[in-house]
């Protein structure tokens, strides 16, 4: 019936955009990359591996630029590894053709899904069987046959501050979260779920909210965008059922 794709990005335009200066504390392309390597490591990537489900392949996409010993320490963690320009920009579409060629050379499924995974993100241990159980249903199912796209999201999450190991209940903003997934056909004209950058994908295609807490942003102190706000996160006592994480 489908077959389910996580794709993460990794080190893309970095360099070439001077995004490490687009920091709170500016810092330099190998130093951000050992940051994010470490806590891709001890959060992101066991999340994938302690799946309930493992039915899927996890690609990981990475600039050029990116160290090769860094390449290496990434592409033992996932199923595969694309290596794109280091001209293409991180929320651009240029690497989307050469995603869509290894996921059409490793699939001959009827639909695909495809689910945007940050590298420091964390999922929820069923995070990939509530999307392929909604999937499965009967209504779900006589909908996409039909031919039409679905985009599959979740209504809520956490936050981990990775200093304090203290995770806040994060809300859902109307912006979509950063683990949507796309159900697709599968054909030649596959866009993944990258087409659209999350903010968008509720105003397109067909969106279904699942209600669960499905995922959590770790806050490290080289986010570019992301952050606690305390008075509008409630902070938690406890690490929420689904996370088994070291802190």
């Amino acid at each position: 019936m489908f077959k389910h794709f996580i794709i993460t990005r990794f080190n893309i335009g970095f360099r070439q955009q001077n995004r490490g200066n687009q920091l709170k504390y500016p810092v330099d392309a190998n130093t951000w990359m050992e940051h994010r390597l470490g806590i891709f490591l001890k959060y992101c990537a066991p999340a994938i591996h302690r799946q309930t489900r493992q039915d899927f392949q996890w690609i990981i996409i990475v600039d050029e630029s990116t160290l090769s010993e860094h390449i290496n320490i990434i592409q033992n963690e996932c199923d595969h590894i694309c290596v794109v320009s280091s001209n293409t920009q991180l929320f651009g579409q240029q690497w989307i053709p050469q995603v869509r060629q290894l996921i059409r050379s490793n699939t001959d499924t009827e639909f695909v899904i495809t689910t945007k995974l940050d590298n420091d993100d964390i999922l929820h241990n069923k995070f990939v069987y509530w999307i392929h159980n909604i999937i499965k249903q009967e209504d779900v199912y006589g909908f996409i046959n039909g031919r039409r796209n679905l985009v599959v999201d979740f209504a809520n999450g956490f936050s981990l501050d990775t200093t304090t190991g203290v995770f806040y209940k994060y809300a859902y903003t109307n912006c979509g979260s950063s683990v949507g997934s796309l159900l697709e056909p599968n054909t030649d004209e596959l866009k993944t779920v990258y087409y659209k950058t999350h903010d968008k994908l509720p105003w397109c295609d067909h969106y279904l909210l699942l209600p669960y807490r499905a995922y959590a942003r770790c806050i490290h102190g080289c986010n570019l965008l992301n952050f606690i706000n305390e008075q509008h996160q409630q902070k938690l006592a406890f690490i929420p059922e689904g996370f088994h994480i070291s802190v």
